[in-house]
């Protein structure tokens, strides 16, 4: 298999560490890995009302010519609703789940980006596996 660029995006509190870690095991490191994306950047960035001071188009562009696969993580709401209360922690501005999920396959499906969609309350392995498995499809 060739070496990709793998982009672990979605929402807070839906699994993209965990999931990130268990496919670097799996794969021995092979790929290019990176937790959080140009999709954080756009949906973030309409989230807090920021500027969109970088061209995002010219990073898509760029990036898409590269072997690469966007791996958005969900998970059910009352998950990430578990999750973000065992942390302490609120999502950002006053937002929701299922509103900043929506934002996230929004820019997604607009994108040229190979990708995934893995919902992690499945077992790590199960999301590792189609992960590759993706990847391999590629190939």
């Amino acid at each position: 298999m060739n070496p990709y660029i793998v982009i672990f995006d979605g929402p807070d509190k839906t699994g993209k560490s965990t999931l990130k870690d268990a496919f670097n095991k799996a794969t021995n490191y092979l790929h290019f890995v990176i937790d959080r994306g140009p999709l954080s950047n756009l949906v973030y960035n309409s989230i807090f009302n920021r500027n969109h001071n970088i061209d995002y188009s010219k990073m898509i562009d760029h990036l898409s010519s590269f072997n690469h696969l966007i791996v958005l993580c969900t998970a059910p709401e009352n998950l990430v609703n578990e999750r973000l209360e065992a942390n302490n922690e609120i999502l950002p501005n006053g937002s929701t789940f299922s509103s900043t999920m929506k934002m996230f396959e929004f820019f997604l499906y607009q994108s040229p980006f190979k990708y995934v969609i893995i919902d992690t309350s499945q077992p790590i392995d199960l999301c590792v596996n189609q992960i590759v498995k993706t990847l391999e499809k590629g190939d």
